[in-house]
This record gives structure tokens, sequence and C-alpha cells, in this order.
């Protein structure tokens, strides 16, 4: 089935818990929230200030991204799988360098061939489009460091409190307040 992403984690018993502090998931949500119209639970100031350094083609850039219909993101350029360890501004240069019969392969592949219709601009200029997102990326990610370097301390703090508890065995449920940043 095309149009969605499953995720089979397994049972509850071979599941290994970890937290990274990761740059990409962080963009992605923020993204999600203010251009995707998924709530993430980004404060409106957060909101504010990417809208205000985001590029004014951003609601249009990812528009494909989040149609509610066919929410799918090719993994060549999702902030999560195309950089394991989450620096932003690395995978926006890997962005650039990316080749765009990567990008119109994984599309043909998850559409079977009848690709959606919002994802046709991205199909008749894959390398406008593979740019276009970098430069969105980048922008959102730059607004948000000093955000992210603020929250350091707290996820450092949240890091300790779930590995301790992973270590003894007994890892806790989230405790809203406990960490200010998701990512």
């Amino acid at each position: 089935m095309h149009g969605h992403t499953a995720l089979h984690l397994g049972t509850l018993d071979d599941l290994r818990v970890s937290v990274a502090d990761h740059q990409g998931a962080t963009v992605l949500s923020l993204v999600a929230d203010v251009f995707g119209g998924r709530g993430h639970g980004v404060p409106s100031q957060w909101r504010r200030m990417v809208l205000d350094a985001a590029p004014s083609t951003a609601a249009t850039v990812l528009r494909p991204l989040f149609d509610p219909g066919y929410s799918v993101i090719p993994d060549c350029v999702t902030p999560t799988a195309s950089m394991p360890r989450g620096d932003v501004l690395t995978q926006c240069e890997q962005l650039r360098d990316l080749s765009a019969d990567v990008l119109l392969a994984e599309l043909e592949t998850e559409f079977a061939g009848e690709v959606p219709t919002q994802w046709r601009p991205v199909i008749d200029r894959p390398t406008q489009w593979i740019r276009a997102y970098a430069q969105v990326v980048q922008a959102v990610w730059q607004a948000f460091v000093p955000v992210w370097e603020r929250a350091r301390p707290l996820l450092e703090r949240e890091t300790e409190r779930v590995g301790s508890a992973v270590v003894r065995g007994a890892p806790t449920p989230y405790c809203p307040g406990s960490a200010a940043v998701a990512g």
C-alpha cells in the first residue's frame, strides 16, 4: 500500500531505547508543524521564527511532503533517514549534490508509477525542487540553532535520565516538562 509509512517495532521486550539529539528530527518536526499542518506542539514564538526565516516559497516547496492523501517523504531527502548523525548543514550539502535520478527513482517506487498530483512539480523539475528544499531546510535550521543551543543542557539531562532508567532495566515513561525540545 502506498501513501503512508508503517513502523513495526516488534514486541516491547525486544525494543532498545535510546536518546539522540537529532537535528534532522527537530527540523522535520518544525516544518511538519509550521508548513505541513501536522501539530507537533511547536510553540507560537518558534512558529513565527520559522515562518520569518523560511524562504517565501517554503509552503509550495514542502507541499508534496505533507499532503493528507499521500504523506510521503522519500528517504533520500528525509532528515532522519539520510543523516544518521543528525547534522542538518551536512545534510543540506548532501541534498545539493543529490542526483535528480535518485529522487525520481524513489518516487517511482513509492507510487508505483502513478505519482500523485502534488508531486508533479517535483517530477517536472527535480533538481530545482531539491535545491529549493535544501534552502528551506537550511534556513529553518539556521534560525533554530540558538534555541537548540539553549536547550542543550536540558537534552543532556534527559539523556542521562533515560540512560539511567535503561541501565536499571526500567525505562520510565515520558514526563511532561522533562525536556524542552524534542529531537
